[in-house]
């Protein structure tokens, strides 16, 4: 049943493809994240329930998780975009849509930050 309300809520966010327009210069879109209101309950109760010690003392609003999310995604296109010759390998994008998975990202980053006291 969660599953199944995972993929409803993923499917609403794809039909809405005004959501989905990139910025001019390539970069991820903001706006995207702070109107996604589907995503943002799921993945503050899955934070709330997997990394508890570690978003104590955050903002756990679509606002500020949508910041989070395109400096991640901004990272990734400086660091390790088109041209890079490094040899890391980026996040793929579909685990950002997906709240279960996204929670993992943004808890992995709130335990480093709380662990090396950022």
């Amino acid at each position: 049943p969660i599953s199944l309300l995972y993929t409803i809520k993923f499917e609403q966010i794809m039909v809405n493809q005004e959501l989905f327009k990139r910025r001019g210069d390539g970069g991820p879109d903001e706006l995207f994240w702070e109107e996604s209101d589907t995503i943002f309950p799921d993945l503050k109760a899955e934070l709330l329930e997997n990394y508890k010690a570690y978003v104590e003392g955050e903002q756990l609003n679509a606002k500020n998780l949508s910041h989070l999310v395109t400096q991640i995604s901004q990272f990734q296109e400086d660091n390790l975009g088109f041209g890079n010759k490094s040899n890391s390998t980026r996040i793929p994008a579909r685990h950002f849509y997906n709240a279960k998975s996204l929670a993992i990202i943004l808890g992995v980053i709130y335990k480093y930050r709380t662990e090396n006291n950022w």
